[in-house]
């Protein structure tokens, strides 16, 4: 009896243990995988939290079904590994012309909630698809170091571009002109600070017209430089910086070869605001039979469009890409425009956005349609002020337009808004330089004597008795300091 028993669990054994190691192997290969693929790259997984949105928004594009259009992905995608793949299977009917491409990069971008992402796009043969990338991306930060090391004082240093290379704005072959655009905390400001600085360094003028007068505070401890801020100041900075650039053509066209005029350097700040105050400062300024428009607007185009060619270089900041914003596109052939820039601000300069992080300094170069990405200086410039003062005005002397402006041959006085600082001849009159003679601009005359140059203005247009024209200086007409003066005298005692 025994043995029947012993007989038959062998029996039982021996039909069950095949099924027993078979199941155990299955179990040692899912587990086994499992516990592998938390080790490896996540690719091929689809997290529905970003693959779902992406298929039913690109299938409505499309013109197809979800099913037909599917995801793939790695999570790397969501951040800059260069390393990580993703595959957008397409519709056989989708012709993908370039502007469906553009779209369709578009909505994965979205989706996918970065700017990061590219593609390639393969649309030849029975299974249609795109794949998704990340490209090579500039280093996350560009030290103090490095800008000092590849600081170019004629070709402004601008930051380090993927493969850690350097990229410079070449005021010849790029654009003579460079608009920087984006919103708060991209680095537009600091950006701006280090190509300026640069040009400060190898000794050129500076010229900040700022409407809201905090942009660039690092620059008010510059004596050399010209801040403008209020109204009339502007007025007259940008009305005189239009009569050097004709007094330079003029030159020009007079000598045998180009001159090689000092460089000058504008920062121009939001120039809807600026015309704003511009119109504001006409409104004070204008005369009975005068134009309506402020002429300091149009001196503001004249300066954009020809003072390329006199050594007068414009850097626009700007939140935008609109017309009304930053004025005529073909003035500025190159643009640095920050990576949390919208997508149609790009299209408004003529190019595409790029796959660009919103971090802050990270920018894309844009010239002729073509993009550069790269990481520009970003530091604080509150902290580091003394620094780059210091740095900036630490090679060759400034050329010094406040000086300038006081004593062009134009006979353009200093803002009328603002003292001017010289010495006096010795009679407590302030000294005003290349005069000729006893002849004075009235900005001049108003100016020495303590006066506004807007009431001075109106007062030449009021009262007939008062003195006439001797001549010109430059493009301005000329009068007599000793007549202003007498007449000054007269029109007090009659008051």
């Amino acid at each position: 009896m025994v043995l029947h028993l012993v007989v038959a669990l062998a029996k039982l054994l021996a039909a069950v243990m095949p099924l027993l190691a078979a199941a155990g192997l299955t179990c040692m290969a899912v587990f086994g995988w499992r516990a592998l693929s938390k080790k490896v790259s996540t690719r091929g997984r689809r997290p529905k939290r970003y693959v779902a949105p992406v298929e039913a928004a690109a299938a409505k594009l499309t013109g197809t079904r979800p099913g037909v259009v599917s995801l793939s992905m790695d999570k790397g995608l969501l951040s800059e590994d260069t390393e990580a793949r993703g595959q957008l299977s397409l519709p056989l009917s989708w012709i993908g012309s370039d502007t469906d491409k553009d779209n369709l990069l578009s909505i994965v971008r979205t989706r996918l909630g970065t700017d990061l992402v590219s593609a390639r796009w393969h649309l030849s043969g029975q299974h249609p698809y795109a794949e998704l990338f990340v490209p090579a991306q500039p280093p996350p930060l560009v030290s103090w170091d490095t800008f000092v090391a590849k600081a170019n004082t004629v070709s402004p240093y601008l930051g380090q571009t993927a493969g850690d290379l350097a990229i410079n704005w070449d005021l010849g072959d790029d654009s003579p002109h460079m608009g920087v655009v984006g919103g708060s905390g991209v680095g537009k400001s600091e950006l701006m600070a280090t190509v300026v600085a640069q040009f400060m360094r190898g000794g050129c003028g500076v010229i900040v017209l700022d409407p809201k007068a905090t942009s660039h505070r690092w620059l008010m401890d510059v004596p050399e430089v010209l801040y403008c801020g209020e109204a009339r100041m502007l007025f007259d900075t940008v009305m005189w910086l239009d009569d050097v650039m004709n007094d330079r053509i003029a030159k020009n066209l007079r000598a045998r070869d180009d001159i090689d005029f000092p460089r000058i350097v504008v920062l121009l700040e939001e120039r809807n605001s600026l015309q704003d105050k511009l119109r504001d400062a006409w409104v004070d300024l204008r005369q009975p039979g005068q134009p309506q428009m402020s002429p300091a607007i149009k001196a503001l185009d004249r300066l954009s469009s020809m003072g390329r060619t006199m050594n007068i270089n414009v850097i626009l900041g700007a939140q935008e890409t609109a017309q009304q914003v930053i004025g005529r596109r073909s003035n500025y052939g190159a643009f640095s425009v920050g990576g949390r820039t919208a997508e149609n601000h790009w299209r408004n300069i003529g190019t595409k956005k790029p796959a660009i992080s919103s971090r802050p300094g990270r920018f894309g170069y844009a010239v002729a349609g073509s993009v550069t990405v790269f990481q520009a200086p970003f530091m604080d410039l509150k902290k580091e002020r003394e620094r780059l003062v210091a740095w900036a005005t630490g090679g060759e002397p400034l050329l010094d337009v406040r000086e300038m402006m006081s004593s062009h041959e134009a006979g353009v006085a200093f803002p009328s808004s603002e003292p001017v600082d010289t010495t006096t001849d010795g009679s407590g009159d302030l000294w005003l330089v290349e005069q000729a003679g006893d002849r004075v601009t009235l900005p001049q005359w108003a100016v020495a004597r303590g006066l506004n140059v807007a009431t001075v203005r109106q007062w030449s247009t009021r009262y007939p008795e008062f003195p006439v024209a001797v001549g010109t200086l430059g493009r301005s007409r000329a009068f007599s300091r000793e007549a202003l003066d007498a007449w000054r005298e007269e029109h007090r005692a009659s008051a």
